[in-house]
């Protein structure tokens, strides 16, 4: 490429000394352009030559900001030499860098939307299926029984220590419950009704909740696309060459799986 576009400068030299002046900045904008390209594509298997190229092609980039800089300002002064060399190392150290840095970030953001969509069609599976109202309920009852079980021992604690103490008590207090059977048994119709009375009083506000916190959740249902192109399959799979096991060719068939259906026609 460097060797095209010298034989492109020395033929616009020979045929027309003023478009040599803004071929630099045609340069420049072709090679930003080819660069994020590149930092996309990562097309070498091998990451040492993908970051010696990016760094190659950031130097370009900025030995071609230079050039329009002198142009600019006067090519005739000494400075632009120095600036140029400096420029030249920084931005080549630079590419090498952002390009490292860009791999990782878009390898992370590809597997960070793998699993938010396993994560998405599980909870959608469930939802289908009732999973989680089963799994709810489970916790529930477990609850419960966590909960019988402190009370059945809190109240052996207490009857252990009521063994104690004298029948004389126990018969005053067996008089009395006789005396107030009839006084517990209406004030226990009278607490059941309330609880009934309640239940349905908050059936129907949970319901009107239920209903308003529809209206006013605002939920779009959008696709999660794993893979924005299908180069992203393979950058995604470079893992296997240092990994080898079974979970990796596993991982890697759920990956071909997503890609086929991000991309069916291709």
């Amino acid at each position: 490429m460097i060797l095209s576009f010298s034989i492109l400068i020395i033929v616009f030299q020979n045929f027309n000394q003023a478009l040599t002046q803004y071929f630099f900045i045609i340069i420049g904008l072709c090679m930003i352009y080819l660069t994020s390209k590149f930092f996309q594509t990562q097309p070498y298997y091998n990451k040492y030559i993908n970051m010696i190229r990016g760094g190659t092609w950031t130097m370009i980039i900025g030995l071609c900001f230079v050039n329009l800089l002198s142009y600019i300002f006067g090519s005739d002064k000494s400075f632009f030499s120095i600036i140029l060399l400096v420029v030249g190392i920084c931005s080549f150290i630079i590419g090498i860098i952002f390009c490292r840095k860009f791999y990782n970030s878009h390898i992370q953001g590809i597997y960070s939307r793998f699993k938010e969509k396993k994560i998405y069609d599980k909870k959608q599976y469930n939802h289908e299926h009732n999973i989680e109202s089963s799994n709810g309920s489970e916790n529930e009852e477990k609850s419960q029984l966590l909960f019988e079980n402190e009370e059945m021992s809190t109240n052996s604690d207490n009857e252990l220590e009521n063994k104690g103490k004298s029948k004389g008590k126990k018969d005053n207090r067996d008089s009395e419950e006789d005396d107030n059977d009839s006084d517990d048994d209406n004030e226990y119709d009278s607490d059941e009704n309330s609880l009934l009375l309640n239940d349905r009083v908050s059936q129907k506000i949970s319901a009107f909740g239920s209903i308003q916190e529809i209206f006013n959740t605002v939920v779009i249902n959008e696709s999660i696309v794993v893979f924005k192109d299908y180069n992203d399959f393979e950058l995604a799979c470079r893992f296997i060459w240092n990994n080898e096991t079974k979970e990796a060719f596993y991982l890697i068939k759920e990956l071909y799986d997503e890609c086929t259906k991000n991309f069916k026609k291709n």
